[in-house]
């Protein structure tokens, strides 16, 4: 079925229709249906989501290169983040565990900005602490080059059901802007 006739279809049945995702699949005409949850003919409450995903047809050789391409480089990312963030053992004086990063910001020049996210030793009672830290690579994203100073993300909770967060906000858009800008 094409997604446009798999969406009547759907909408005419008081469901709602939502694409998941489009994926390559050399089995699956472009345009059509893949799959979709919940399965045909499960029973659903009405204006429940219907989810498909659609197929792009077959993938070029093009776009085949370029995602393999892409997914090297994210690979090669994550190892010399990784690499650099397991050297590091602490931030103003707590043990710290390199945890995960994101995508910060792009700087005006097409550098790509890294934030880390750093797990602390640190355990009080109805507090969180964390550690964050910006970075950029080489252009062979084979290497740190740069980085900011730790930023500390400290969440208290307090015994009458609220929570007070601080978060050096402020001071890592600064830094961003005067060590990428």
């Amino acid at each position: 079925m094409t997604k446009e006739e798999a969406q009547t279809e759907i909408e005419e049945n008081n469901l709602s229709f939502f694409v998941e995702s489009e994926e390559y699949n050399s089995n699956v005409e472009e345009g059509h249906i893949i799959s979709q949850t919940p399965t045909d003919n499960s029973k659903v409450k009405n204006n429940s989501i219907i989810n498909v995903v659609i197929s792009k047809g077959e993938e070029s050789e093009e776009e085949k290169q370029n995602r393999i391409n892409q997914e090297k480089a994210k690979e090669a990312i994550s190892n010399a983040i990784e690499k650099y963030a397991s050297q590091i053992h602490t931030a103003n004086g707590t043990t710290v565990k390199y945890s995960s990063y994101s995508l910060y910001k792009t700087a005006s020049d097409g550098t790509e900005v890294y934030k880390l996210k750093y797990d602390t030793s640190y355990n009080y009672e109805n507090t969180q602490i964390y550690y964050y830290q910006l970075v950029s690579l080489d252009e062979k994203n084979q290497q740190v080059i740069k980085q900011s100073p730790f930023y500390v993300y400290r969440k208290y909770s307090y015994s009458n059901g609220k929570s007070t967060t601080t978060f050096d906000e402020y001071a890592m858009e600064y830094d961003f802007e005067s060590i990428w800008e």
